[in-house]
């Protein structure tokens, strides 16, 4: 998850809110993944190594659980195939 700061520059108070979020959601999902991230930029204005940045983060992730969910798959055939084959 990104937290994305466009009030850039620091010192608008926002820091600490952003940082209090993030802790919160990795208390409550561990296994979440959380960066805050200032731009340099106005609001309106387009980001795209940003954009580049967070798809490649999101892509990494999916690729992750996509790769679990297959392995987590073929174990549950191979139990199925070796339980099928137990007596009675």
């Amino acid at each position: 998850m990104y937290i994305v700061n466009s009030w850039g520059g620091g010192g608008t108070g926002f820091e600490s809110v952003f940082s209090k979020i993030a802790e919160v959601i990795r208390e409550r999902q561990p296994d979440a993944t959380v960066t805050v991230k200032g731009r340099n930029t106005e609001y309106s204005v387009n980001d795209p190594e940003l954009w580049k940045e967070m798809k490649a983060a999101f892509k990494r992730r999916c690729d992750y659980h996509i790769a679990k969910a297959c392995d987590d798959i073929e174990k549950s055939r191979l139990y199925e195939t070796r339980s099928s084959r137990l007596p009675g």
